[in-house]
């Protein structure tokens, strides 16, 4: 039973792909983190009679689809589940921001959680259409407060505010903080490349000189056997062979038995 439950909280691992693993090891955090967010949202405000049928419904959603986002993270539909988790929140906030009625609240703050989300989960481009998004949505929401056409009324005051900086800040930090984890594993991996690349380099140098050396030593062997093969007469022939060994290879001292 134990296991079963840590094994909620283990990212999973793709065999042979270390990228899809690394951005896994990512996303699943966030999905739990978010999840455990809203459950806790949900209850804390129920409690308090601070919440409506709303606030309820949209918890429910939000922490049905973390699970439902995590099945597909588990059959490694990586990138998709960034995108899926970047767009639900900013379809959150923006719902949020329209019945609260204003965007001068803490809501927007989501907004640039929902930016760093999907350039951290998904891509750097992901990030750039959610911002302009984003900015496009808080536009339109800008109109239709001018207009009246949202509802003047909060429906939040007191421990919804608390609670909703407080949730906005928590996925804040651990999204820096898996940046922080990504960029420094990443920072290991290169230190590692270029050790190895270092000890290859080495191992390179050293075999190319021990080839040297061989190749060396065929050149000269060849030098002495043709110098000697001039010589016919089989005393001369050694004597010839013996003082070209000791000079060609640098010998100290050299005598044929």
């Amino acid at each position: 039973m134990i296991a079963r439950i840590r094994s909620i909280f283990v990212s999973p691992v793709f065999d042979g792909d270390e990228e899809k693993t690394r951005l896994a090891g990512l996303i699943h955090p966030v999905l739990i983190t978010l999840f455990i967010a809203t459950v806790a949202f949900v209850v804390i405000l129920y409690f308090t009679n601070t919440i409506g049928a709303l606030e309820i419904s949209m918890g429910l959603v939000v922490a049905f689809s973390m699970l439902i986002l995590r099945y597909l993270l588990q059959r490694g539909f990586v990138r998709t589940t960034g995108t899926l988790i970047a767009l639900i929140l900013f379809l959150v906030t923006t719902a949020l921001i329209y019945f609260d009625g204003s965007i001068l609240n803490g809501l927007t703050a989501f907004y640039l959680i929902v930016v760093i989300m999907a350039g951290l989960l998904s891509s750097g481009r992901s990030a750039v259409i959610f911002l302009i998004m984003s900015i496009v949505a808080m536009f339109v929401m800008l109109q239709l407060e001018m207009r009246g056409l949202t509802s003047p009324d909060p429906f939040r005051a007191g421990w919804p505010t608390f609670l909703t900086y407080g949730v906005a800040l928590a996925v804040t930090t651990v999204l820096l903080n898996l940046a922080f984890n990504s960029l420094q594993s990443t920072l290991h991996r290169a230190v590692k490349s270029e050790q190895q690349q270092i000890e290859a380099n080495q191992a390179l140098g050293e075999s190319n000189q021990a080839l040297a050396e061989s190749l060396r030593a065929l050149s000269l062997a060849s030098e002495v056997s043709h110098k000697i093969s001039r010589v016919h007469e089989l005393e001369a022939m050694l004597k010839e062979a013996v003082e070209s060994i000791r000079q060609r290879f640098d010998l100290y001292y050299t005598q044929i038995y």
